[in-house]
């Protein structure tokens, strides 16, 4: 067996290390030391064409080879990273290096052509039309040509006179190479990676340097064309790298709530996948590995796995008692741009404790941020058991870009666990709010039903109002956290879109700034006014907008609009709708424009508001298959918008429909005259009637027809003024009907105005409150057309907030008369009976009532205030304290009735109550257990069912669900005031509520 001498090549090594000579002895010199010999041939400073003398104490080469030595660390590990771009050789054949070295082995009327690359203890070969395959550095002679370092190859003319190749394997043995000429494969960067040599099985006496010139060229040719094709290979890997973020991005950080788990593993997979490498972790630290719920103590700075493509590495500790992971998380974790690590075989501490025995020999790692001191930065690691795996600035750029995703991710969880724990306290302290509202508002009330002084009215105004405010807010908290819970559905049906929106406009216009104009403008053909939606959404999404905007809005106009997306789409079955709220106010800074719709932000905290309104208007359009935009121009206003897609309904059948169609038909022969002076709301009067197929048109004289016209006018004018002026004076000689248009708050001053000033018998006058929608509009020109002929000739339309209702009313309001007064004291005088502590029933009734309630509340405030109620209603109410004394009280009046009917298979006896008020979380036995021993107590003695009313706090559907389970009949959430619990009543006694 041939000696390769193998222990002097692993010295080579050593050689290198430890020596400092540099001295440039002659290379046809044999008085150098084996060891400098080596030193000098590995550094490649002997001439390519002439064979080394072998120097003094070198081994016996009549039966040896010459290694090639490994070059100094530093300049390997460079020429081998510059190889690694075109890792892609072993399982791929690049395109038109098979013609190259076709045409490189005629022309050399060589035996073969061959494209080598030399690794670390490997070379690869490839010869014509075959596929690349491996050998032994050791005995390549390829191996020996990529130590030159200069422009021209290395040629070998005989191996056979060659000491350094006359015993090697490739000269002994197949291919029998006797000539061998190589050029190098240079990359841009200047690295000699491989060869383009030819060999034949016989010497020649020579080879020319232009035909060493022609070589390289094939050579340089060769490489043109992987470089063009390693070009290819990269953007494949770039664009795979991509998709793994853009997957990441859209799979863990868009939308619903993530999981962390399910995105950490989602992670260290694509990862995995993108690098090529088999393991990727993510470690955390002990903080935060708490906040994720794992199991097991940690030290202070222990790290634990949280996150990786194999699952058995799930969890594992990563303790920093070990050198291998105190080397990388600290590295990484104070690193800039992360770090690259080696684990060579022979020190196995290298290699961090949770990889132990899976053989990984490289591996880099990043940081994962998370501001402020580095010992709380996790780490993302990706670990490779390719020994001659090789880490790029890319595959470092890849990792840091992912770890910028995954922080992202964390703080996002993080941040949406505290807005879910802030929303829960407040919801949690909006239940408990609930009852003290409750008496707010039910003892303002009943104050503002009794006689009160012109600064009492507005002392209980003040009461209510801020009352009503409070518990928008609560509303607002609970709805968010619903819907932040996904526990809050949207409910379609079909909806007469014209009075929804007139009614939302109604209901804000009482807080409208003097200074500001209140507009509506449905764009909309009549047949789209009915459509299937989701009508309490709609209605709280404009009421917020409108809101919001009013609140920032001191002067110009606040508009609402609806119009079609697409106008060719208007006679389609399914229209796109678009809604919008637009101001004239400051305006939204672009600071805080990404702020908007995050919970509890605001641009200004002296304003009004738990910064909750915008967030639950986005929940809210979103339920309803919307997307809320925005667009603001600090300073000059914001225009908030959504796009829905509506079903068209056939139009239901009503009085108020009936109306307006009278009223459009009464314009057939008629022609409006819009006189208005706000040009916006102008148009929006005009372009209304136009729609609807009403003739109209623009100006401020009248003319010759007076008969035929009606005029809308919203101010003081000309045309105001003749139309109430005596005939001789220039006024109407027709009967002429005019709609003034005005502010509610300006309407009793409007009408005193225009009283004093109707002169001309002719003219009917009516007076309509702004903001003015096509309902509104139309019913009011039907009404004065329709009151002609009859008196009061001067009307005022007005509008119900409760109820979509329209009517005409005399100018000056009217008082309750006398008896009605009397009623009211009188029923608010009703006596009470009220058990005491043991449950017995102690009645000081002195008048029975038709109706008889128990009432289970465990605050003294809303035992008064619902007595009150009750009282009010003629209904007798008796008392319990907790759901305890309910039972017992309960059961304590069944027992007078317990001989009526003794035959459990009788009729049932009649129930001592006939109504039940139970509020929910009491002391000693809550509402829902109260309400189950009770209907235990029907069905065992046979008694005739009674209503239970739950009166509660609460307000989820788990609670309300939980209620309906055990036998509640109806569920009011406090604060519940007057005229919603006899609505309520009146559903189960019609006709016996007083």
């Amino acid at each position: 067996m041939s000696m390769t001498l193998a222990d002097l090549a692993e010295n080579v090594h050593a050689a290198s290390s430890t020596s400092s000579h540099t001295s440039s002895i002659s290379a046809s010199s044999n008085t150098v030391s084996w060891e400098t010999f080596l030193q000098q041939y590995a550094r490649g400073i002997f001439p390519a064409t002439k064979v080394p003398k072998k120097p003094r104490n070198a081994p016996p080469f009549e039966t040896a080879f010459l290694p090639a030595p490994s070059p100094p660390p530093q300049i390997e590990g460079l020429r081998r990273k510059a190889l690694y771009k075109y890792r892609w050789l072993l399982n791929e054949k690049p395109e038109g290096v098979d013609s190259v070295l076709e045409l490189t082995k005629k022309y050399f009327t060589a035996e073969h052509a061959i494209l080598s690359f030399v690794l670390e203890d490997e070379a690869m070969f490839r010869l014509e039309n075959t596929d690349f395959c491996t050998s032994d550095r050791s005995i390549s002679i390829c191996s020996h040509s990529v130590l030159r370092h200069g422009k021209e190859g290395m040629v070998v003319l005989d191996t056979h006179k060659d000491w350094r190749f006359q015993h090697n394997p490739n000269v002994l043995n197949p291919p029998y190479v006797r000539f061998y000429a190589s050029a190098h494969l240079i990359t841009s960067d200047g690295f000699n990676i491989g060869s383009l040599c030819v060999i034949d099985s016989t010497f020649r006496d020579g080879f020319s340097d232009q035909e060493m010139e022609e070589l390289q060229r094939f050579a340089n040719l060769v490489m043109s064309q992987l470089d063009v094709w390693v070009y290819k290979k990269e953007v494949e890997e770039r664009d795979r790298r991509e998709d793994a973020l853009a997957e990441y991005a859209q799979a863990s950080l868009v939308g619903q709530e993530p999981n962390l788990q399910d995105a950490y593993q989602l992670a260290c997979s694509l990862i995995a996948r993108s690098l090529d490498v088999e393991y990727v972790c993510i470690l955390e630290p002990e903080e935060i590995e708490d906040h994720l719920g794992g199991c097991g103590p940690l030290t202070s700075t222990d790290r634990r796995v949280v996150g990786s493509n194999e699952p058995s590495l799930l969890n594992k500790v990563a303790s920093m008692h070990c050198s291998g992971t105190y080397d990388l998380v600290t590295a990484t974790a104070m690193s800039i741009s992360g770090t690259e690590f080696q684990f060579p075989a022979e020190t196995p501490a290298a290699v961090p404790s949770f990889m132990h025995g899976l053989e990984v020999v490289s591996s880099i790692a990043v940081p994962l941020r998370r501001g402020g001191d580095s010992e709380h930065n996790g780490i993302l690691a990706a670990f490779s058991k390719d020994r001659r795996r090789l880490f790029g600035a890319s595959q470092m750029h890849f990792l840091n870009t992912f770890s910028v995703n995954i922080t992202a991710l964390l703080l996002k969880v993080k941040a949406e666990a505290a807005t879910r724990a802030k929303l829960a306290f407040l919801s949690s302290i909006s239940h408990e709010l609930r009852t003290p509202l409750h008496g707010l508002l039910g003892v303002s009330e009943l104050l503002s039903s009794t006689p009160l002084n012109g600064s009492q009215e507005a002392f209980v105004s003040t009461i209510e109002s801020c009352g009503k405010s409070l518990l928008g807010i609560v509303n607002n908290v609970l709805d968010v956290a619903k819907r932040t819970e996904g526990r809050k559905a949207s409910h379609f049906e079909d909806v007469d879109l014209y009075s929804l929106l007139q009614e939302v406009m109604d209901a804000v216009t009482a807080t409208v700034n003097p200074n500001v104009e209140l507009l509506l403008d449905i764009s909309l053909p009549p047949r789209l006014q009915f459509v299937r939606t989701d009508p309490n959404s709609v209605r709280q999404i404009l009421m917020n907008l409108v809101g919001n905007a009013l609140k920032f809005t001191d002067n110009g106009y606040v508009e609402v609009k609806v119009s079609l997306l697409d106008s060719a789409s208007s006679n389609a079955s399914e229209v796109s709708l678009r809604f919008e709220v637009s101001d004239t106010g400051c305006g939204i800074s672009p600071a805080f424009l990404p702020k908007l719709f995050k919970p509890f932000s605001q641009e200004n905290p002296l304003k009004q508001g738990a910064g909750l309104g915008l967030l639950l208007t986005r929940f809210m359009v979103e339920s309803i298959g919307g997307t809320l935009s925005v667009a603001s121009e600090f300073g000059h206003g914001t225009r908030f918008y959504f796009d829905v897609t509506a079903t068209v309904r056939d139009s239901v059948q009503s009085e108020g429909v009936s109306s307006v169609l009278s009223a459009v038909e009464e314009m057939q022969n008629k022609l409006c005259r819009v006189d208005v002076g706000h040009l916006r709301l102008a148009n929006i009067i005009s372009r209304t009637l136009s729609l609807w197929g009403v003739n109209n048109d623009r100006g401020d004289h009248l003319v010759a027809d007076e008969a035929r016209k009606v005029y809308i006018v919203d101010e003081p004018s000309r045309t105001l003024d003749r139309l109430l002026s005596k005939e001789e004076l220039g006024g109407p000689t027709e009967s002429t009907s005019v709609l003034y248009v005005t502010n509610i708050a300006e309407h009793p001053e409007a009408a005193q105005s225009i009283r004093s000033r109707l002169l001309n018998p002719n003219t009917r006058v009516a007076i309509i409150t702004k903001p003015v929608g096509p309902i509104k509009l139309l019913q009011a020109i039907g009404k004065i057309l329709k009151s002609q002929t009859h008196k009061p000739r001067m009307s005022i339309i007005t509008y119900s907030p409760l109820k979509l209702r329209y009517s005409m009313e005399p100018l000056m309001p009217t008082t309750a008369t006398e008896e009605e007064a009397a009623d009211v004291d009188a029923r608010h005088i009703m006596p009470v009976a009220e058990a005491n502590q043991d449950g017995q029933l102690s009645t000081h009734t002195a008048h029975p009532a038709p109706l008889r309630c128990l009432v289970a509340e465990d605050n003294a405030i809303n035992r008064m205030l619902i007595s009150q109620f009750l009282h009010k209603m003629g209904i007798e109410c008796t008392i319990a304290h907790d759901g305890k004394q309910a039972v017992s009280v309960f059961t304590e009046a069944c027992k007078t009735n317990s001989t009526d009917y003794p035959t459990p298979d009788g009729p049932p006896k009649p129930n001592p109550f006939d109504f039940v008020l139970m509020d929910i979380m009491m002391p000693h036995m809550d509402g829902n257990e109260a309400t189950r021993n009770i209907r235990q107590l029907e069905n065992d003695q046979n008694f005739a069912r009674s209503v239970i009313i739950a009166l509660t706090g609460l307000s989820s559907h788990e609670d309300r669900g939980a209620a309906f389970e055990v036998g509640v009949d109806t569920f009011l959430t406090k604060p519940v005031g007057m005229k919603v619990l006899k609505a309520t009543l009146e559903k189960y006694f019609e006709g016996r509520i007083g």
